[in-house]
């Protein structure tokens, strides 16, 4: 990775992979609000790094995202998340990976909950 690449690796001046005891202490103390948004950050990040080497973004980020939206009942968010992973990850993608196989089954939840729960604009992180 070039240089002037390694800024958008970068969170908060600090590369994302370096924001991992932050979100884990975050997690132990219930700041599930802190965590999500430091999270957001942290996945934009990983996807450019992703994108810069043609690689794979490393998915710990959605999945923790992902398992705080979960816990509170917020299937939306949760899909959104995780399709927000998948849409990363270049070809060939794989269908039987820890996300896909949870994509699966926020989908089935947020369906039998009614689909009414509210999206979440993950996006505009990028």
């Amino acid at each position: 990775m070039a240089l002037h690449e390694l800024a958008r690796t970068e969170v908060r001046g600090r590369h994302h992979s370096d924001w991992v005891a932050t979100l884990d202490r975050l997690r132990a103390r219930g700041m599930d609000d802190a965590g999500l948004e430091l999270l957001v950050e942290c996945m934009a990040a990983a996807e450019r790094e992703a994108w810069a080497v043609q690689g794979i973004p490393t998915p710990e980020y959605a999945h923790r995202a992902a398992v705080i939206h979960r816990r509170r009942r917020d299937y939306a968010a949760e899909v959104e998340v995780l399709e927000r992973w998948i849409a990363a990850c270049p070809e060939p993608r794989d269908p039987y990976s820890r996300l896909a196989v949870r994509l699966v089954k926020a989908r089935r939840l947020w369906d039998a909950a009614g689909g009414q729960t509210r999206r979440r604009a993950y996006r505009a992180a990028l």
